[in-house]
């Protein structure tokens, strides 16, 4: 994890190319309505393979400016800090090879889930980058799960990244369970599969977390 609150561009280029991406095909996307639609999800339509683009395209494109300065706003905290600690373990180029695995890996996850839970809701569409971010959060408290939490106060600072990870999920489960946002459904798909992703490349990290919730209760 860096040293600062945001990592710094030097350290983290091609996660900020990816939300600049994201910044400029969204602002195209608010003056080209047939762009916006296109390039949405449709569940529906991808489980029965018609139009299956949206699975990647989804996460670029915004509904307003609202919408995108909120999920830019939150991916800059956890997508660049990303980058940066995979390059960190495993060096530049193979390093940034895997964070676009993990960044395009959570976004098709997320996407494949959706389609199957809305499947049968023809009138069903979705887009934001929101699933990403939450999976780039995930991943980033579940990579490296016995570290301190860096972003944290009196409390989250003095508990454990996966404490955090585990608190995220539930959080969101609960906003299912109670109808609290309607997008939470996908939101959560995203969390999940930034877990996924993370013991997808650091698969130690189940014995690391498993170690310290048994030491914890012994």
């Amino acid at each position: 994890m860096s040293t600062t609150p945001i990592a710094p561009l030097h350290v983290a280029p091609f996660a900020y190319g990816l939300l600049f991406a994201v910044l400029v095909i969204s602002i195209f996307g608010f003056f080209r309505s047939g762009f916006l639609a296109g390039a949405k999800l449709y569940p529906y339509e991808v489980a029965r393979m018609r139009v299956v683009h949206g699975v990647f395209t989804a996460s670029l494109v915004h509904t307003g400016w609202g919408h995108l300065m909120s999920n830019l706003l939150s991916a800059v905290f956890f997508v660049p800090e990303v980058e940066y600690m995979l390059v960190d373990d495993f060096k530049r180029p193979t390093g940034w090879a895997v964070f676009l695995l993990v960044f395009f890996g959570i976004a098709l996850f997320s996407s494949v889930v959706a389609v199957m839970h809305y499947r049968a809701r023809p009138s069903y569409s979705t887009l934001g980058l929101s699933a990403v971010v939450f999976g780039m959060a995930s991943f980033f408290y579940f990579y490296l799960p016995l570290d301190k939490n860096t972003f944290g106060g009196v409390i989250s600072g003095n508990v454990r990244a996966y404490q955090m990870g585990c608190f995220g999920l539930v959080m969101l489960l609960l906003a299912i369970r109670y109808n609290v946002a309607k997008a939470a459904p996908i939101h959560f798909y995203g969390a999940v599969g930034g877990l996924v992703v993370a013991i997808f490349v650091r698969p130690a990290l189940v014995g690391e977390i498993f170690a310290h919730v048994v030491g914890w209760w012994l």
